[in-house]
């Protein structure tokens, strides 16, 4: 009688142990099952996110391409389209901001990243937010612009011709895209660099409102 309890017992308990094991192997896949999909998830999310700045920052690109024109094309304007040709006034936005170039410019739409929060174990999927914010902050080749209505005085030093060649964008994008009757210029400059300015002399821009004035000296 008292073998045969203790063989249930044992019998008993061995099933209880053999069951307790199964369960936590069953519960320990589905734990690395659940965890594999919150990874994988999460994963392609960001991938979405991606893809969707990708899209804003080539908009972003394409909007500036298109509305600050390259010195080149501004110089072709009366021969290839002339509606450009003083389409600013005191009035619009972007009257006297000028294109300097390409460069890595800021993004204009916000990114907003969650705040990473203690944690007594380590995820790695909480540092993607902040990476992925990293990478797209800026647009890498954009243009740069500068507004010469918000910068009363600006300074360009370096070599000779960079500096020529920065003062010439500024003048062509000027006088292309703002009428003389809004904007005059006038140039300074040693009497050795005057052939680098002649073309100036002809500019409606750089005369007084009688044209009795030329705003040119040396």
């Amino acid at each position: 009688m008292y073998i045969g309890t203790i063989v249930s017992v044992l019998a008993s308990a061995g099933l209880g142990l053999m069951w307790a094991i199964l369960h936590n192997v069953y519960n320990s896949k589905e734990e690395k099952a659940a965890e594999q999909a919150r990874h994988d998830g999460y994963l392609s999310y960001i991938e979405q996110n991606k893809g969707l700045l990708e899209e804003k920052h080539a908009i972003q690109k394409e909007q500036l391409s298109n509305q600050f024109l390259n010195t080149k094309k501004l110089a072709n304007i009366v021969n290839e389209n002339k509606t450009l040709l003083w389409n600013r006034n005191v009035n619009h936005s972007d009257f006297l901001t000028i294109r300097l170039g390409k460069g890595s410019i800021p993004f204009y739409s916000d990114i907003n990243v969650p705040k990473e929060r203690f944690s007594l174990s380590e995820d790695e999927l909480t540092k993607l937010p902040h990476e992925l914010y990293e990478e797209y902050k800026n647009v890498d080749d954009g243009v740069t612009t500068i507004s010469l209505k918000n910068n009363k005085m600006i300074g360009v030093i370096g070599d000779h011709s960079k500096v020529m060649s920065i003062a010439r964008t500024i003048m062509v994008q000027i006088a292309a895209l703002h009428s003389y009757t809004d904007v005059k210029m006038a140039c300074l400059y040693e009497e050795k660099y005057s052939e680098e300015f002649e073309w100036l002399r002809w500019l409606p821009h750089m005369f007084s409102i009688d044209k009795k004035v030329r705003y040119m000296a040396d």
